[in-house]
């Protein structure tokens, strides 16, 4: 160990010891993360510091983690708007321009603005039911997440795997419930519960329209019109690779984008690096359907989504030139036209050449808003992360925005990242129903005991697929099941073959059982394959989901 790694070694030391007795070196609330390594080992502390890709929990001794070796960091602050009753925590967001629930039991949403609810401190288990009740004066309001034999509303929730933060949604009464308590109930998968208990801060309506302008702390508007500004505050940007960012649209040009973000200056975004923006303007027409569609299979040209002069949706191909505050233009049929931005809903981008792999380590930050973006952590300083992007931009984020952050490319990787460098599919009469990374099958997302697993890759017999190592790693683990819709009817038999070697053999693996948990020892291979193959049922209900398919690297890049 050279003088400079002893020095930081010592620094570390200190900083977590005073951290540890309550007292941050630079007057900032504390930071407390919960860390889980790529062999899953889990353990949480104040954080010390970060220091040439090292991170350093204040633990006792305190323990320093090569950002390679570590699968998933989570943070929560000391200074975080929660309440202090319950383990989980709730804080009041209101109405945010979100809407994934209605009035009654039924799915999805009515265009209202729903109450917007985050915990901040879940257990990192399984949630099998939320209850949420708010005593109004004039009656008892409640939301379930299961609204089985029961006369309450759904709520919705989003969460990420066993994150400890979870966002809840709950169509909003008729009363205001300003200054109300809502009082939530979680009751885990192992039958346990937790509760907490959050006051609105601000009046909330059941007539504020989607996209509709409000300022907090004032009752929503009801006019369903919007102001331009509120609904360039609701654009999306979807990233080459997976990425999303949300925020105010201020420019588009042919080579770059200028998002507003809510928790960072102005963001000047390549558009080699973009596939899309939804501009946010309200859609009565479902072209946003549209707009997905083509987004997960761009043409040869830009495309344009937009509401024509009769109110009628529309379509333009062509290519974009850029966006102002008041209008698009795009190049359509040889000649510049231009299109009022009010009009204009979204835009996929003609397809580009793939971007360059990237072979080194790097880390995806999820935003609790659910946007993404990758980069590399390269430091951190009074509760904010300084972030170099894959597009070479650094960017700061505050802690207190980040829902989590992983590692790519680390000691641990998923099989369900990487595309096979070999597929074979063989129908049984005449259907081919294909593999898919992180999907289910028939378009819907995979299931696994009611979940959907944060990583799976589903396979219908027959399929094989194999995939290149490159003697890289050492060990696969995954759990080996049939997805929820098969309907425990599946029977097939399964393969996992390295480099043409046998390590793993079931000839009549059943829906009917219990899933299989897999361990199996790579020894550096070049090659690994798994295979469905058509078992004693012909291939009814065989659909099998290797889910968290994990790869443990050699050693970390």
């Amino acid at each position: 160990m050279n003088l400079r790694s002893c020095l930081l070694l010592v620094t570390a030391w200190l900083v977590a010891a005073r951290i540890v007795a309550g007292a941050d070196p630079a007057g900032a609330p504390a930071i407390t993360a919960t860390v889980t390594t790529a062999e899953g080992e889990q353990l949480a502390g104040p954080v010390a510091g970060l220091a040439e890709g090292k991170l350093t929990i204040a633990t006792d001794p305190p323990r320093t983690f090569d950002l390679a070796d570590l699968e998933l960091v989570q943070f929560a602050s000391s200074s975080s708007p929660v309440a202090a009753s319950g383990s989980d925590g709730l804080e009041w967001i209101g109405q945010d321009n979100h809407d994934l629930a209605q009035v009654g039991a039924a799915t999805g949403g009515n265009g209202i603005q729903d109450l917007h609810i985050r915990a901040q401190r879940l257990e990192r288990k399984p949630v099998m039911q939320v209850l949420v009740v708010c005593r109004l004066p004039k009656q008892l309001r409640a939301w379930r997440l299961d609204t089985s034999n029961s006369p309450h509303w759904r709520l919705a929730m989003e969460r990420s795997e066993l994150s400890p933060q979870a966002d809840l949604y709950l169509d909003p009464p008729t009363d205001d419930c300003f200054g109300m308590k809502l009082e939530a109930t979680f009751t885990y998968e192992d039958g346990s519960t937790s509760k907490a208990a959050v006051t609105a801060t601000t009046h909330t309506s059941d007539q504020a329209k989607l996209n509709a302008a409000a300022k907090p702390g004032d009752k929503p508007a009801s006019d369903p019109k919007t102001s331009t500004q509120a609904a360039a505050a609701s654009s999306e940007v979807f990233l080459a690779g997976g990425g999303r960012l949300q925020g105010s649209l201020a420019g588009l040009s042919a080579e770059s984008l200028k998002l507003r973000s809510a928790w960072s200056a102005d963001l000047d975004l390549p558009t080699l690096h973009i596939n899309g923006v939804w501009l946010g303007n309200p859609d009565t027409d479902g072209s946003r359907a549209d707009f997905d569609k083509q987004l997960s299979a761009p043409g040869g040209e830009d495309k344009v989504f937009l509401v024509a002069p009769d109110g009628s949706k529309a379509q333009i191909t062509g290519s974009v030139q850029g966006v102002t505050d008041e209008q698009l233009s795009v190049r359509y049929k040889d000649e510049n036209r231009s299109i009022k931005k009010e009009r204009v809903l979204g835009v996929v981008f003609a397809d580009r050449p793939k971007l360059p792999p990237i072979r080194e380590t790097y880390q995806q930050f999820t935003f609790a808003s659910g946007d993404s973006i990758f980069g590399q952590w390269r430091g951190l300083k009074d509760g904010t992360c300084d972030v170099e992007t894959i597009w070479h931009g650094r960017v700061p984020i505050p802690i207190g925005s980040l829902s989590e952050i992983r590692t790519r490319n680390g000691k641990l990787a998923y099989l369900s990242d990487m595309e096979p460098s070999a597929v074979e599919e063989v129908a049984y009469l005449g259907r081919v129903i294909h593999w898919g990374a992180n999907q289910g099958f028939d378009g819907n997302p995979p299931s696994f005991k009611g979940k959907k697993p944060g990583h799976s890759i589903a396979m219908h017999s027959r399929a094989r697929l194999t995939f290149a190592l490159d003697e890289q790693f050492v060990a696969f683990k995954t759990t080996l099941a049939f997805d929820d819709s098969s309907a425990k009817r599946g029977r097939v038999a399964c393969r996992v073959m390295l480099d043409g070697r046998e390590l793993f053999s079931e000839k009549d693996l059943r829906a009917d059982q219990e899933s299989r948990d897999l361990e199996l020892a790579l020894d550096g291979g070049k090659e690994l394959t798994l295979e469905v193959d058509f078992g004693e049922n012909d291939d009814i209900g065989d659909r099998v989901l290797w889910v968290e398919p994990r790869l443990i690297r050699r050693s970390a890049k």
